[in-house]
């Protein structure tokens, strides 16, 4: 009786869409009809243009910890920013606003232009609700997840890209090593109970060295 009536609703709800066979139903029902399918019922008498609805892609997180600066739990290298070896490095955009106050109240008379730019920028900041954010090393733009997720999101990519490849390099040489827990390339820290780890999960166990302690490149 129950999937009967499962049946009629989803007739029922898909009624309209089905003329032009073309429709979109949410996960829940998707999965309802996908495992109905698996079990030999008639959904694809029923429904036969369905295809089960795809989970959507979450994208991108930045975050900054004491460790650094982190993309979807992945340490990135300190010198992919020091070195400006990308265009962006990340900023607390509270931080942001705060030195735009100063540096506005500083700008003199003959820097009314920069003046009105840095006005634009502390506008859009404090219309967004981000921690964090991406900041053009070049000019004065800034990109917000809440603002542009597509951007946002290639930024990442292009940091992730570029981190692997550096810190791979770096691996090869000997000059990084790597943690399988956290899977991240990283400095090892004295852990302060005779051995040395990884600063992010505090393990020693899980540490993969391109050569052995005191072996020559």
């Amino acid at each position: 009786m129950f999937f009967h009536s499962r049946v009629l609703k989803m007739e029922i709800e898909l009624y309209t869409n089905l003329q032009s066979h073309t429709f979109e139903v949410d996960k829940e029902t998707s999965d309802f009809i996908k495992s109905q399918l698996e079990q030999g019922g008639k959904f694809d008498v029923l429904f036969p243009d369905f295809e089960p609805k795809e989970d959507e892609q979450e994208g991108y997180t930045l975050e900054i910890k004491s460790e650094g600066v982190y993309i979807n739990d992945i340490l990135i290298n300190e010198d992919i920013f020091q070195e400006e070896l990308v265009d962006y490095k990340p900023c607390d955009r509270e931080d942001e606003i705060d030195m735009l106050f100063t540096w506005i109240s500083e700008c003199g008379s003959d820097r009314q232009s920069d003046k009105e730019l840095m006005i634009e920028d502390l506008r859009y900041l404090q219309g967004l609700n981000d921690e964090w954010v991406w900041s053009n090393i070049s000019t004065n733009e800034f990109i917000a997840k809440s603002d542009d997720e597509e951007r946002f999101n290639e930024i990442c990519e292009e940091i992730l890209e570029k981190n692997s490849e550096y810190c791979g390099e770096l691996y090869e040489k000997g000059k990084l090593d790597y943690c399988s827990n956290c899977d991240t390339y990283i400095n090892q820290i004295d852990l302060g109970n005779g051995s040395f780890g990884c600063p992010i999960c505090k393990r020693d166990d899980c540490i993969e060295t391109k050569y052995d302690s005191g072996k020559e490149e």
